[in-house]
């Protein structure tokens, strides 16, 4: 569960608290560790490491000490690590479209393989489905969606440097000028920060990626005001 915990709180490295979270929960929890790894070393008591890792996985958890946490394993089935195969909703993503492709050796020993997926999926729903990874691109045009070349306008990608996910932006092109589809790169944001309610913490790519969406959808909305005004004179 510890392992769980220090791989989500990226995710969540906010700059201000969401109870149970404080603020810039990955800055507490290195606090945690470097402050329990020092006290090791000076006493060479192992409980003092048990006690953060206990303390850590209490916070990602919100354990008040009532009840026992259940265990989810160390990540998903198979000790996937993060949204993987599984019986929830994202696990069921998994086995049908968005079944991500990636290993880890960090904090865990795990070694991708489609075949291996593809077994714990048949096994969660019953050979009912089979992860197809290349479905979403064959829809919707996958990364082309992003650099124009799919023929779709009007969006607007954001990403933020403190997002475990904002990797894939860099194999991104960028849009064509006038192709209405916008990329922001938002420094020291967390996952889908500008998509949250303002706050005085928030960094100032985030304020800034915010007033510049409200422009940008002022105007498509203004553009097609004033092409169904024309359709309508026609």
């Amino acid at each position: 569960m510890l392992t769980y915990a220090l791989e989500n709180f990226p995710q969540m490295d906010y700059p201000y608290p969401i109870p149970p979270m404080p603020a810039k929960p990955v800055n507490h929890t290195c606090s945690v560790l470097v402050h329990a790894t020092q006290q090791f070393s000076n006493s060479g008591d192992p409980h003092i490491l048990i006690k953060a890792a206990a303390e850590l996985t209490d916070l990602f958890f919100g354990y008040d000490g009532s009840t026992c946490i259940a265990s989810p394993g160390i990540g998903g089935l198979g000790n996937t690590p993060g949204d993987g195969p599984g019986p929830g909703a994202w696990g069921f993503q998994s086995c049908t479209e968005t079944l991500h492709q990636f290993s880890a050796h960090t904090l865990r020993a795990y070694d991708w393989t489609y075949n291996s997926s593809a077994s714990i999926c048949g096994s969660v729903y019953n050979g009912t489905v089979q992860p197809d990874r290349t479905k979403i691109a064959r829809e919707f045009g996958g990364y082309s969606l992003a650099d124009g070349s799919a023929g779709v306008s009007h969006l607007i990608w954001s990403q933020g440097t403190l997002d475990p996910w904002h990797g894939w932006f860099s194999s991104v092109k960028t849009p064509a000028a006038g192709s209405e589809i916008y990329h922001f790169l938002m420094e020291d944001s967390a996952h889908h920060l500008d998509l949250k309610r303002s706050n005085e913490a928030d960094p100032p790519d985030v304020t800034a990626a915010r007033a510049m969406y409200v422009h940008i959808m002022e105007k498509w909305i203004s553009d097609f005001a004033a092409v169904s005004d024309i359709s309508r004179q026609v």
